[in-house]
């Protein structure tokens, strides 16, 4: 399931999607658009596939649980994962062995402490909805995703596009995004550098899945700056198309903590993100359909005064 299924990521089949939902303009303002060298192009494209791979590996050992179907808590915790919190559709467990040399990105400098915890359960809406909220192709976006996610972004946000979605390919999107994070005056601020990519793939069993990868990356456009902490994270997610039209989850995440914070003190911070995240995903992509409908009403108005009905039409398809 590997190769064939992460290969696709960059060479995408060509499968007709449903109805395109239209791809969110926001007021391009408070960021910077930047772009990469052909090399840093590569190696992004590089640790995105390792990583993505061994993504897709770890969610076919644990499908049965990470696509909503009943398991056992004995079964799940006999894999090595210790569940530590529950609520509504989503579980959160702890890696009891940390055996994280297969993460690329983490090999050499940059990791002290790292912190794996993995959520799987289901989203009540569609995956395209799903996917709609994540995307996040330019500084706009980025703000609105942060602010829906009660995440704490700044306005110095640089994105470098790689691959940007189309309306053939909607979700397709990879690059690296640049941040500072402030937590008040006593602390200093954090800096994020992070390649992501989100797009969906077709299995050869047929089934339809979207993903989200995310790690932190070094990169000589952004060298370490001492008036800054860099933070190292990396988040996987895979998302499957079920048959009664929700979403299940299976959601990676791997924090570098400092080795005097408990690790049960940064697991109740990722629980609290992952709750958001369940939580704020669709209202992400409702969000974005809004600011579509406002960016674009004179548009509308303009096809109301030439077609009305069609226009009552094409907003109940919308919302």
């Amino acid at each position: 399931m590997s190769l064939p299924l992460s290969y696709a990521v960059l060479h995408p089949p060509s499968v007709v999607t449903p109805a395109l939902i239209p791809h969110f303009v926001g007021p391009r303002s408070h960021g910077e658009v930047m772009e990469l060298t052909p090399a840093d192009i590569e190696y992004c494209r590089d640790i995105t596939l390792n990583v993505l791979d061994r993504t897709f590996h770890d969610y076919a050992d644990t499908a049965s649980w990470a696509s909503g179907s009943s398991s056992s808590r004995s079964e799940v915790e006999h894999d090595g994962w210790k569940r530590l919190r529950s609520q509504d559709n989503v579980s959160m467990y702890a890696e009891r062995a940390s055996d994280l040399s297969w993460v690329s990105s983490m090999r050499g400098g940059g990791w002290r402490h790292p912190v794996a915890v993995v959520a799987v359960g289901r989203i009540c809406c569609s995956l395209q909805d799903v996917l709609y909220g994540l995307v996040v192709s330019d500084p706009a976006e980025f703000k609105l995703r942060a602010a829906l996610m009660g995440q704490k972004g700044e306005d110095d946000v640089q994105i470098a596009a790689i691959t940007v979605p189309s309306e053939g390919e909607p979700f397709q999107f990879m690059g690296v995004t640049r941040y500072i994070v402030n937590h008040g005056c006593l602390s200093r601020p954090q800096e994020y550098v992070l390649v992501t990519a989100t797009g969906e793939v077709f299995t050869s069993c047929g089934e339809h899945l979207g993903y989200e990868i995310t790690q932190s990356v070094s990169m000589s456009r952004w060298p370490v700056k001492s008036s800054a902490e860099r933070k190292q994270v990396l988040q996987a997610r895979v998302l499957r198309e079920l048959p009664d039209g929700s979403v299940g989850v299976y959601h990676k995440i791997v924090v570098d903590s400092r080795n005097f914070i408990p690790d049960t003190v940064v697991q109740t911070s990722l629980w609290h993100a992952i709750r958001n995240f369940w939580k704020m995903t669709p209202r992400c992509a409702e969000a974005k359909k809004l600011c579509y409908c406002v960016e674009h009403s004179r548009d509308f108005n303009r096809s109301a005064r030439q077609s009305p009905c069609s226009l009552v039409i094409r907003s109940v398809d919308f919302l």
